[in-house]
């Protein structure tokens, strides 16, 4: 490009222009060409063909016009314009007798038909371009074809290499990125499954300890209620042989008040927490305890919106303080958190109940006297360390 701008402001001669008129145009189209004016490129290549040269080489300026044209047209896509340029050069040298130019040009119609997978024309240009090469090493002698061809070979050679070291590198760079990804995911998968299979391994440990805990709790109630039993049977022993005409003194004697205040304590340490000691006000404590307890162990009515304290003490005919006071002692806590360990044990009743399997987690937790789904989730977990979705999933596992 900067040879034609400064071609460009030569002061040519008007004899010179006339005489030269076709390569001034040339000059011109490929400095349109260089600018990226393309139509203008066309037009004044096409006006440098017309011209009328007048020097001794104007056969050969007009071929090398033909063949920069064909460049043009293959350049800009125009491949059927490319190749009947090509043609017509190919004939006007053939006919002209310029074997150079028609060894050229049989050779570049050979390439233009390989690149658009025509193989057939190809075939045919490189068979005339053998056959030129073998006239003109024979009228010129071998030696400047052979040096021609192997120049065209090495660079040919040399542009494969390049071809080939370039797929090479791209292909080495892809593997390393697919090993690299491979190796990225194989970690990531092995992550989830081990955090996978602990979750389930936690999971199942804490479901067992849940099922142990609620045996435990049905155990110790059930022995609570053998020992009310067997202790209000004692005391109706005991009272009917007290009365007037009933029994010896002798007989009296074998059951006394230390029998009474025993089974008393028995059953108090039974229904309620064994470190609370046997003085009278633990005592009684551990009695209202232990009648919370029962109303609680018995009655539906826990499980309804709203039961506060004060249905409670009035269910159970006791002073809301002596409630409160023997939860607080007996329990370690206060009667909401109580009440809603009970309405939790109701839940996981519920979720082991095959009855139940048509209620949503939803319904079962409304029906136990929760009103937040959230609050709900949350208590239930602090309880068993588990969801209620993930403790009834493995309920209905195990029963499955």
């Amino acid at each position: 490009m900067p040879i034609i701008e400064e071609i460009g402001k030569f002061q040519f001669t008007e004899d010179f222009r006339e005489k030269s008129r076709g390569t001034l145009l040339l000059i011109d189209a490929c400095r349109h060409w260089i600018s990226g004016e393309y139509a203008r490129t066309e037009e004044i290549f096409k006006s440098a063909i017309m011209a009328n040269e007048s020097h001794s080489f104007a056969e050969r300026y007009r071929n090398l016009v033909y063949e920069i044209l064909s460049h043009f047209y293959m350049e800009m896509g125009d491949y059927e314009k490319g190749i009947a340029v090509a043609k017509e050069n190919f004939r006007n040298a053939e006919s002209g007798g310029l074997d150079d130019f028609s060894l050229s040009m049989s050779k570049r119609l050979h390439d233009i038909y390989a690149s658009v997978n025509q193989k057939d024309s190809a075939d045919k240009y490189f068979d005339i371009y053998l056959h030129l090469k073998e006239r003109m090493s024979q009228k010129n002698g071998f030696g400047s074809v052979k040096t021609l061809d192997f120049l065209d070979d090495i660079e040919r050679i040399n542009a494969e290499i390049d071809n080939v070291t370039a797929k090479f590198e791209e292909q080495k760079r892809l593997r390393i990125l697919a090993v690299g990804f491979s190796v990225m995911l194989l970690i990531i998968v092995l992550g989830l499954l081990w955090v996978y299979y602990n979750l389930r391994k936690n999971h199942r440990i804490l479901f067992k300890q849940n099922e142990q805990m609620q045996q435990r709790e049905s155990q110790h109630r059930l022995l609570r209620n053998q020992w009310d039993k067997e202790k209000n049977e004692l005391i109706n022993i005991i009272k009917e042989r007290r009365t007037p005409g009933m029994g010896t003194p002798e007989s009296d004697a074998g059951i006394d008040n230390d029998t009474v205040d025993d089974v008393t304590q028995t059953s108090a340490k039974v229904n309620g927490d064994t470190t609370c000691k046997a003085d009278d006000e633990k005592e009684k404590l551990l009695k209202v305890y232990a009648s919370v307890l029962s109303f609680m162990d018995n009655s539906r009515e826990i499980y309804t919106n709203g039961f506060t304290l004060a249905d409670l003490c009035r269910a159970i005919g006791i002073s809301r303080q002596s409630v409160s006071k023997a939860i607080n002692v007996c329990f370690g806590d206060s009667f909401p958190q109580l009440l809603n360990e009970y309405r939790i044990r109701e839940v996981t009743r519920l979720m082991n109940d095959e009855n139940s399997d048509n209620l949503t987690i939803e319904a079962m937790a409304e029906m136990a006297g929760f009103k937040s789904r959230t609050s709900f989730t949350s208590l239930f977990k602090n309880k068993t360390g588990l969801t209620p979705s993930e403790y009834l999933k493995i309920k209905r596992n195990k029963r499955n």
